[in-house]
């Protein structure tokens, strides 16, 4: 651990109690990776918290306010579904790497590459 004089008057306190404003009450945010992952596991299936609902209009639709995560990863979720080629497969690629990972690429670091010595004639300049 650090040495005590480098923590001042926070040494034995949590800082909590000295600045009550930085205590995260709601808790961590939810990342976008964890939106992706509960949107496939419920198969599109949206549930909006009611104080997210901005009206229901007369023809059966709602208007809801997203967070910024949700948004993205419904626009993330839209390029995908209905995208042309290349938007779709790009989105598709970027879902699967933030759920499973980037894939492995191993490099043989142990290979020997041979260069070929070149002979380079010395030169001398003429007055």
């Amino acid at each position: 651990m650090g040495k005590e004089k480098n923590f001042g008057t926070k040494i034995n306190s949590n800082g909590f109690s000295k600045n009550p404003e930085n205590i995260n009450r709601k808790g961590r945010p939810v990342s976008i990776r964890q939106n992706l992952k509960d949107m496939l596991e419920n198969e599109g299936e949206l549930r909006v918290d009611p104080e997210n609902v901005i009206s229901v209009n007369k023809d059966g639709s709602v208007s809801i306010k997203l967070p910024k995560t949700d948004a993205i990863t419904y626009k993330l979720m839209d390029w995908a579904i209905n995208g042309n080629g290349n938007e779709s497969i790009k989105a598709i690629q970027i879902m699967l790497e933030q759920i499973d990972g980037k894939p492995n690429k191993t490099i043989d670091v142990n290979e020997r590459l041979e260069i070929p010595l070149i002979d380079i004639p010395i030169t001398r300049w003429v007055e």
